[in-house]
């Protein structure tokens, strides 16, 4: 059951002053960017033993913060995260490989120095493709298999750097303000700005901090990869590194911040992220579900749930946008009833009809929260539809049949289930199969006889049937207060 607190008014969206600021510092960034391009004043600090010394130390501690973000990340299963991670850790890499390659330094003069700084932002770019083409079939397969991924663009940037610093004479180092390194500046720096977009979107639902430093930090990698362009040794070769120096550390640190508070929204939307590996930084940004989402035991059983109906929706081959908004209805169906009073939620015995029309109002309250929230209103109707009967007897629209969203009837399916099949303060858990055959004998009327079916082929399948199943045992008699609570309760 979820909080039973009234809804209040959605937090202020965004930063104003915050966001000003921080575009002015970005814009400063760009400028500073383009001033490397051409160095007006044709000034130049080389110091080839400092940049190794400071290029090795920085990248120790690109390599650590990112390391940080990826255990976080990966203990917490938050694909995007890992992604970026992995792409910083790619990037430390490469960066140790042009410190390890300085000219004058440890090295004689060679090719591979300017090589290994054309690539140390790309590399970023490179291993966050997946969360670019968040949407798409491969940006899903990427997202599900984030760490194999993760492993393979980690091992290529380590046989580059291996191979920079084992060969540094064979590559072809491109002029700085050439057709490749523009192209491959501007490539990288279009990426990152989408990715710095994606994180200010975040940032303006829930006006988090962390966001801030996210888009910023993503924003300041890309200008960073402007690196490349400048005159080695002048002052935005120096600047510009510093800028990714900062950036990538900032990144990092933000990215494990969001990792370690992901908890519970990842176990109550487990199912869901099946679907859409993507949805759990926007679950966490969503101001309704941080304020709706309670006890780590509730989530339990709203995972359950979902987990259920996604295996029966793709058992019935619904498409991947529906399965998505079913799972997440399905989680946040029971919303409304934070605008339920606490006692008629909690009181033992049988309501009076007062307040069970109070209850029955929860669906369309569910539904209206979800609205105002971007990421669940496409799931609002589906809310508001889970009490309605294929008879026509339900609520709060007496649609029957095929008028109520298919969504909305499995999860009245399988949120019955659940509760006929879960102890409660006032009533033992019935056996699986007896619930079951509850189903089986109201299904046309309170049920779809569809979903029933798919449902028992679901449990069959599952550890959830136990030595047998009998959907034939016979039913109780009576199953009306059965029936009037199980109502209530989903």
């Amino acid at each position: 059951m979820l909080d039973a607190t009234p809804l209040s008014a959605p937090p202020t969206r965004g930063m104003p002053r915050n966001n000003m600021l921080l575009m002015l510092a970005l814009g400063l960034l760009g400028a500073v960017g383009v001033f490397s391009l051409f160095n007006p004043f044709d000034r130049a600090w080389a110091e080839p033993p400092m940049f190794a010394a400071l290029g090795a130390a920085s990248s120790l501690l690109m390599m650590a913060a990112a390391m940080w973000a990826i255990v976080l990340a990966d203990r917490r299963d938050v694909a995007e995260l890992g992604l970026i991670g992995n792409g910083l850790l790619s990037m430390a890499v490469l960066s140790a490989a042009q410190a390890a390659v300085t000219p004058d330094a440890l090295f004689d003069r060679n090719e591979a120095f300017g090589v290994a700084g054309l690539l140390v932002v790309p590399v970023v770019a490179a291993s966050s493709l997946p969360v670019l083409f968040a949407g798409t079939r491969f940006g899903r397969w990427g997202a599900r298999n984030w760490r194999d991924w993760s492993l393979l663009s980690t091992l290529g940037a380590f046989v580059v750097a291996f191979g920079l610093a084992g060969l540094p004479n064979i590559w072809s180092t491109p002029s700085a303000q050439g057709p490749l390194s523009v192209a491959i500046g501007v490539l990288a720096l279009v990426a990152m700005m989408l990715i710095a977009i994606r994180f200010y979107h975040l940032h303006t639902t829930a006006s988090s901090n962390e966001f801030v430093v996210m888009w910023a930090a993503a924003a300041g990698l890309g200008i960073s990869a402007l690196a490349p362009m400048a005159d080695v040794y002048g002052l935005g070769f120096w600047g510009l590194r510093v800028v990714g120096l900062v950036a990538a550390v900032s990144m990092s640190l933000a990215c494990a911040a969001v990792a370690r508070r992901t908890g519970r929204t990842q176990d109550a939307f487990a199912p869901v992220r099946g679907v859409d590996p993507f949805l759990s930084l926007d679950l966490m940004a969503s101001p309704v579900v941080r304020r709706h989402l309670t006890s780590e035991g509730n989530d339990v059983e709203f995972a359950n749930t979902a987990d259920l109906a996604l295996k029966v929706a793709d058992r019935m081959g619904l498409s991947i946008a529906q399965r998505r908004n079913l799972g997440l209805a399905a989680v946040m169906h029971d919303v409304g009833k934070s605008l339920v009073p606490s006692e008629i939620l909690s009181k033992p015995g049988s309501l009076s009809d007062h307040e069970f029309r109070v209850v029955q109002e929860h669906a369309a309250n569910g539904a209206q929260i979800l609205a105002t929230d971007a990421l669940l209103a496409p799931c609002a109707h589906i809310v508001r539809a889970h009490h309605e009967r294929v008879d026509g007897n339900g609520y709060p629209d007496r649609l029957s049949g095929q008028g109520i969203p298919v969504e909305a009837r499995i999860i009245a399916v399988c949120d019955s289930f659940d509760a006929i099949t879960h102890d409660r303060e006032y009533r033992r858990g019935l056996p699986v199969g007896l619930a079951l055959a509850i189903l089986r004998s109201n299904a046309g009327q309170q049920w779809d006889a569809e979903v029933v079916r798919y449902l028992m082929l679901v449990v069959a399948d599952s550890d959830l049937a136990g030595p047998a199943i009998d959907a034939e045992m016979e039913v109780p008699n009576d199953l009306a207060e059965l029936l009037v609570q199980v109502d209530c309760e989903i």
